[in-house]
């Protein structure tokens, strides 16, 4: 399956959201700092352009997910509202069901799509080749590791005060 142009800007735009609300439930914060904090936190991987923030916050408060607060000089000050708060939830489900998506379909067809990255590897200068497969353990071991602190904490919120107290799932350090 893949995705028309329309479909892809939607699932960006979905993510822009995303990303906004969820630094917005942190803090209040203008555009300009929401798009600061993306790139800071994406390590400069990430930079909406402005063009993409303001117009999408203005939006947002159209439609009672952000408000104005105040301001910081000539910025707006913008924070979540309790419908952002639903639709970040619903958003961060979004992602989810994004990301099984793609983990089931990379193992489907007995593994194809893993034998074909593989593959692809083998034909790589040898140094290359090394320097691509240690950068993919160290991505697989960050995620083992923000997935067992996730694990946890959630684990720590729950009711079950057995489940929380043992610690189960705990792969990394405090967040």
């Amino acid at each position: 399956m893949t995705l028309d142009r329309q479909s892809a800007s939607q699932m960006k735009k979905g993510f822009v959201r995303l990303f906004i609300l969820a630094n917005l439930y942190r803090e209040p914060l203008h555009g300009y700092g929401i798009i600061k904090r993306i790139s800071e936190r994406s390590d400069g991987f990430w930079a909406p352009k402005a063009g993409n923030v303001y117009p999408l916050m203005s939006d947002m408060a159209r439609e009672g997910l952000i408000e104005r607060q105040g301001s910081n000089g000539r910025r707006k000050v913008y924070r979540i509202t309790e419908d952002g708060k639903r639709e970040l939830l619903r958003l961060f489900s979004e992602a989810e069901d994004a990301i099984v998506h793609l983990v089931r379909a990379m193992n489907l067809n007995e593994g194809e799509w893993i034998e074909t990255h593989a593959s692809l590897l083998s034909e790589m200068e040898p140094g290359t080749r090394e320097e691509r497969m240690k950068s993919m353990l160290s991505t697989i071991d960050s995620l083992i590791d923000v997935l067992g602190r996730t694990r946890a904490n959630i684990r720590m919120k729950t009711d079950d005060p057995a489940t929380a107290a043992s610690g189960e799932g705990n792969h990394g350090g405090d967040d």
